[in-house]
């Protein structure tokens, strides 16, 4: 199951074009409510994961630069760019991240309108 979330979050291909609006047409032309509904949850665990996984990072000093926003928008930013991406993701990496601003708000959007 997992490599296929992680398949599906490839060909969101937000990498390439990080307009949510163009990836929640995407989502909502392609799968059903209930695999859209899958997707982001698996979505959602992984930026959770990266949360709990990072949260001591971010708060040190130096930390990862970023406020609680925008904490948000780089975790998901990093399972947006996909497995790989994510099984590499160091606090050096995330820290570069945050001072670059190599990072777009929030892939998180991508997948609001299932909690309409």
């Amino acid at each position: 199951m997992s490599k296929r979330l992680w398949k599906q979050v490839t060909e969101l291909d937000w990498t390439s074009d990080s307009d949510y609006r163009r990836v929640e047409e995407h989502v909502k032309n392609r799968y059903s409510f209930s695999s859209a509904k899958e997707l982001a949850k698996f979505v959602d665990s992984k930026a959770a994961e990266l949360a709990v996984q990072y949260k001591s990072a971010w708060l040190s000093d130096p930390g990862i630069a970023c406020g609680n926003d925008s904490w948000s928008d780089l975790r998901y930013e990093v399972v947006a760019r996909g497995q790989e991406f994510f099984e590499s993701i160091t606090v050096t990496k995330m820290q570069d991240m945050a001072l670059n601003q190599d990072y777009q708000e929030s892939f998180a959007y991508c997948f609001a309108f299932l909690d309409e």
